[in-house]
């Protein structure tokens, strides 16, 4: 692998693991120099904690591209307005930068209610949200799988994380 191919920098999404991208990474093979960033457990992070774990994470060597999944979008545009060196690049995955419905802005309110845990009905509506209508079954059982190993005060500490951002 040539080291001119920057390294693909993975920020996880709402869950924190980075486990999301494991298709993805099977996919890239060792094509790609791949680097997956994971936020703490415990659920006790926020947007300048998670941001610092991924400042820290990034490769002091070579080029980098980062690549931020929702939650994680505004950290990698962060990080990005900040011109580290060595980046090439920024992909948004799952995000965006501003509001792509503001006339939606009127439910901001009720998405920590949302239920990501809990019963198969709660855990249908919350993959419905998050992966669209062509989810495969493989993806299904691994959203499953994620969404299971996750205690729900993660998810409630980085969605509180969200809606104080976007006070800001």
């Amino acid at each position: 692998m040539s080291s001119s191919i920057p390294t693909l920098v993975l920020l996880p999404g709402l869950d924190g693991t980075g486990d999301f991208f494991q298709p993805l990474l099977e996919s890239l093979g060792d094509r790609v120099r791949c680097r997956v960033v994971r936020y703490p457990a415990d659920g006790g992070f926020d947007y300048p904690s998670c941001k610092a774990i991924a400042r820290a994470a990034l490769p002091t060597e070579g080029p980098y591209v980062l690549l931020g999944e929702s939650f994680s979008g505004p950290i990698a545009i962060a990080l990005a307005a900040e011109a580290p060196k060595g980046l090439a690049g920024i992909i948004l995955c799952v995000t965006f930068a501003v509001n792509p419905r503001p006339r939606l802005s009127f439910i901001r309110p009720l998405l920590p209610y949302i239920p990501y845990h809990g019963n198969k009905s709660s855990l249908g509506l919350s993959r419905f949200l998050v992966l669209g209508r062509w989810i495969t079954p493989a993806i299904k059982q691994l959203h499953q799988q994620i969404i299971s190993s996750v205690p729900p005060a993660t998810e409630a500490g980085a969605t509180g994380s969200c809606r104080r951002l976007r006070r800001a």
